[in-house]
Parts: C-alpha cells; sequence; structure tokens
C-alpha cells in the first residue's frame, strides 16, 4: 500500500510540473521586445499587452476565449464532481482513507 501511494505521489508531481513549468517560461516570453516569440527574450517590452489592448482583432479574440471559457467552465466542474462522486463509490484504490464505502 505505501508504495502504491508513493507512486500516486509522484506521478501527482510531475503532471503538476508539466502543467506549471510551461507558464515560467510564457510570462517572459510575453514580455519580449522581439517581434516574435523568443526565449530567453532580447530585451523587455510591453508591446505584445498594448496590441492586445489596442488592436480589434487581438481584443476579439481575447473576448471570444473568456466566453467559451465562462461556457465550459461550469459543465467541466458538474462532469468533474459527478466523476469524484463515482469514484468514490466504487472504493478500491481511488477512495481516501477512512471515507465510507
Amino acid at each position: 500500500m505505501k508504495a502504491s501511494r508513493s507512486s500516486l505521489y509522484a506521478v501527482v508531481f510531475l503532471i503538476a510540473l508539466l502543467v506549471t513549468v510551461p507558464t515560467l517560461f510564457l510570462i517572459p516570453m510575453s514580455l519580449s521586445s522581439g517581434t516574435t516569440f523568443q526565449f530567453p527574450p532580447p530585451g523587455w517590452s510591453g508591446r505584445w499587452y498594448k496590441n492586445l489592448v489596442e488592436e480589434p482583432e487581438w481584443r476579439a479574440a481575447a473576448v471570444t476565449s473568456l466566453k467559451v471559457a465562462a461556457m465550459v467552465t461550469p459543465l467541466a466542474l458538474v462532469i468533474g464532481t459527478c466523476a469524484a462522486f463515482g469514484l468514490l463509490r466504487l472504493g478500491g484504490g481511488c477512495a481516501p482513507p477512512g471515507s465510507p464505502r
């Protein structure tokens, strides 16, 4: 049981790294003064954020992304909650220790 718990923690940690580490590169790249996204940035600038605010195409794309996120987030919340309850009722290795089975 101890080995499976340790391996679960290792997998969760690796997945968290996989999701988090790209953000550490994206933020400096978004502040780059180059004409394309480069890492490491040749210099620092807020031109990409200025384009996001001033250019109508970029603004429209950002609004569309926010609309999609607003529609999908509640759906993902409901599906994830249902899946969690289903896994809890299955018992086995999915249920936390001490939970009712």
